[in-house]
């Protein structure tokens, strides 16, 4: 039964560029998501956890960053063990490995706001509730990072909702 409910889980966040689709089962299928640590979403419970949500741990003292800070971050990453990336809308990469509870955002160059990074992570608010946190850092405008920024937490949004809806 738990194997179940974890692979619904799994089903309900793994989401991709197409909008989800479910099989003749009600199952969600469709679904690429290069790493999502569950086993805190599952023993934790998901919240929104909008003002008691702890923030991520910044890389850099300001979202602005040198060219070269950007070129260092994305070298970083690339380096870790098992990191890979899939196609996430036009010119976005969605990246990450599964030792690292945390998912990475990389534009490619003919997106409004590259050159931009944004991490997502899974952090506990005090009460013990599992979050949904995102912050980013940019070395282009930041008018288009900023409304990519909002895109994305647009996503994360659906994300929550859909696992929610997943689990009644």
């Amino acid at each position: 039964m738990r194997a179940g409910i974890i692979l619904r889980a799994q089903r309900a966040i793994r989401v991709g560029r197409r909008p989800l689709k479910r099989d003749v089962r009600g199952h969600f299928v469709n679904h690429r998501l290069p790493c999502v640590t569950l086993s805190a979403l599952l023993t934790f419970g998901w919240s929104l956890c909008t003002a008691a949500c702890p923030s991520p741990t910044p890389l850099y003292p300001n979202a602005k960053i040198s060219a070269d800070q950007y070129q260092s971050l994305v070298a970083s990453l690339k380096s870790r063990s098992g990191f890979r990336c899939d196609k996430f809308g036009p010119h976005q990469l969605r990246c990450g490995s599964d030792d690292v509870a945390e998912i990475w955002w990389l534009t490619e160059p003919d997106h409004p706001a590259h050159p931009a990074v944004s991490r997502g992570q899974m952090l506990l608010d005090p009460t013990g509730e599992t979050c949904l946190v995102r912050d980013g850092y940019y070395a282009g405008l930041e008018a288009p990072f900023a409304t990519w920024i909002k895109e994305l937490k647009n996503f994360d949004e659906l994300t929550i909702q859909r696992f929610k809806a997943s689990q009644k």
